[in-house]
């Protein structure tokens, strides 16, 4: 067995594991009398993963503990949704049912009324203006949000014209959230967005912006040619209809990141949340398979162990 401790692969065999937590790490020494000793031969032992940005579907956290993901955080599910997988996330942490991945959640994110994603989620809380910011940041506490999501999105990074929230809503919902303690996570799909609500106290950015920049030789894709194309002819290209992926990481129309808006996270010094797994499917599924939940809890001390470097443990 390989054992990975999130740097490098160590030289060690063995580890035992007591009480859910790793107690040693090293040769056949760690074992001790009574331990369960479980073959780890083939196999790659190395730390939970972790989903920074997932909408969940039903059953998501038993999934995505089968890929290794052991904490998903969820950026925009309806209460609906969410209570389900919480309540099976408490049982597996009793030890009932299958092993699960943890849950942190934004429950609703903050929206302008007709933006970014109603498709998606209508019905939903929308926020008016800086007067709503109070209330909703407490409703989305009540549900038991770990974080508050904001969404900055007028659509023009997908080259579309969608309502979106102003600066000072904005403003408002990151100064409630931080009186409650709450983390802000904005969603912001220019580089201009991510600059803003990095200004106003934002803490992470949900992803890179990926608006579609011009350059020579570069058209932002078809859809861009077939402006450049209109506009010449003194038309209007149609307005497309918004898509969006029916997997556990959803996605609309997506550029590339840009090097502006990864300047922006730097110079504020806020992260930038990415796709480590896609535990329900769509966003990058990690490909290590490991046997999470495939047999019963084993309740007394295990010791795995299996050879530190060998054909067979490489694969």
């Amino acid at each position: 067995m390989r054992i990975f401790d999130g740097r490098g692969v160590l030289e060690a065999t063995h580890a035992r594991i007591a009480d859910d937590r790793i107690d040693a790490v090293g040769d056949a020494s760690v074992q001790g009398a009574d331990d369960v000793l479980v073959d780890g031969r083939g196999g790659t032992l190395l730390p939970g993963l972790i989903d920074a940005h997932v909408h969940l579907l039903p059953g998501c956290t038993q999934l995505a503990a089968v890929f290794g993901v052991t904490t998903l955080i969820d950026q925009f599910s309806k209460p609906e949704v969410i209570e389900p997988e919480r309540a099976a996330v408490g049982a597996a942490a009793r030890g009932s049912g299958p092993v699960r991945a943890d849950l942190c959640t934004s429950s609703v994110g903050a929206t302008a009324p007709g933006g970014h994603p109603t498709m998606a989620y209508e019905p939903l809380p929308y926020v008016t203006g800086p007067a709503d910011a109070a209330s909703f940041v407490e409703a989305r506490l009540e549900e038991g949000a770990t974080h508050l999501k904001v969404v900055l999105d007028d659509g023009s990074g997908s080259l579309l014209d969608i309502p979106t929230l102003d600066a000072a809503t904005i403003e408002a919902l990151v100064r409630r959230a931080h009186e409650h303690g709450l983390p802000v996570v904005a969603h912001a799909s220019t580089s201009a967005g991510a600059v803003t609500v990095a200004r106003y106290g934002v803490d992470v950015l949900a992803h890179a912006p990926f608006e579609h920049e011009r350059r020579p030789g570069h058209c932002g894709g078809q859809r861009g040619l077939r402006a450049d194309r209109h506009a010449e002819r003194g038309r209007r290209l149609p307005r497309p209809r918004r898509r969006h992926a029916a997997a556990g990481c959803t996605s609309g129309l997506m550029g590339t990141p840009t090097q502006r808006g990864r300047g922006a996270a730097r110079e504020y010094g806020i992260g930038v949340c990415s796709h480590v797994a896609g535990a329900a499917g769509g966003c990058g599924a990690v490909l290590i398979r490991q046997r999470c939940g495939a047999g019963p809890r084993v309740r007394s001390p295990i010791c795995l162990t299996g050879p530190a470097s060998s054909a067979e443990g490489a694969r």
